[in-house]
């Protein structure tokens, strides 16, 4: 089953060596058209110190992102050389928010894929990397995190955290191209009901509509055992998943998005690839 199009979303002044190993790994295997998409905000001229002119900081900044979106593209051609015919790559300046730019251009892909930061540091770099929970809230498609340290992504297993909501179903379905390709897919399903009967038959709903699509998935009902991003993440280790698959959960507040505990862990904590869908 093919994956026809991976937007790949590169940060610029930094390696996006563990997402772009990624990406590779899944193109291989899916046959996947890659983009890589890199968006900078220049800095505002009024924060230009005193003494400096404003020209002259605006300038030294965009000089500095033409520098690094030429090494971030280097990179990333690098890294995708096997893929090279059919392999895009789109760099701009924006003066706009980055999640609100890069979920425009996620139309044209059918999963976009981004870094996932977790030092302090890296979280405040805010021209060059979007805020990962609006982005998945903006969207209206998939986003694959990837957190630092991946190295390669083998298909070993999968872990599917359902609820029986909108979000998840959507992540289910968009998750269905890597999940055939999967070695084990386990469907989880924590509550704290008293009877476990309906948790039951939920899965089983679940994992027979999953065998329809020619994936074979073993269901699980676990325990709530604190918070169930917490929980969510000790059955990942415990189950052996490379990849976790949820509904990413969240309002908007005043024109704010405002994201779901369970949500904030996988964005914050997690240590492996998390495909999420809002």
């Amino acid at each position: 089953m093919n994956c026809p199009t991976l937007m790949v979303l590169a940060e610029l002044g930094r390696s996006n060596a563990s997402l772009l190993a990624v990406a590779h790994d899944i193109a291989k295997r899916t046959h996947a058209s890659i983009i890589g998409v890199a968006r900078a905000r220049p800095i505002e001229a009024m924060i230009a110190p005193v003494g400096i002119s404003a020209g002259d900081v605006v300038r030294e900044d965009i000089d500095r992102i033409e520098r690094e979106a030429m090494a971030a593209e280097a990179e990333f051609r690098n890294r995708m050389k096997t893929r090279s015919q059919r392999l895009e790559w789109d760099m701009a300046l924006t003066p706009h928010s980055l999640s609100r730019e890069i979920a425009d251009l996620a139309c044209a892909a059918d999963i976009l894929m981004v870094g996932l930061a977790q030092d302090r540091d890296d979280l405040s770099n805010s021209s060059r990397r979007p805020d990962a929970g609006d982005l998945i809230m903006r969207a209206g498609r998939p986003v694959l995190v990837v957190p630092p340290g991946i190295e390669r992504f083998t298909f070993g297993g999968a872990l599917v955290a359902w609820k029986d909501c909108r979000e998840a179903r959507l992540a289910l379905a968009a998750a269905l191209p890597l999940l055939r390709l999967m070695n084990r897919v386990v469907v989880a399903e924590i509550t704290d009901e008293a009877s476990p009967e309906d948790a039951e038959a939920r899965l089983r709903r679940i994992t027979g509509w999953l065998a329809r699509q020619g994936i074979e998935a073993v269901p699980h009902i676990a325990s709530p055992l604190g918070q169930d991003g917490d929980r969510l993440l000790e059955l990942a280790e415990e189950k052996g998943a490379e990849l976790i698959v949820a509904g990413a959960y969240g309002h908007s507040r005043a024109s704010e998005w405002v994201l779901g505990g369970m949500t904030r862990t996988l964005l914050h904590r997690c240590n492996r690839c998390t495909l999420l869908s809002h």
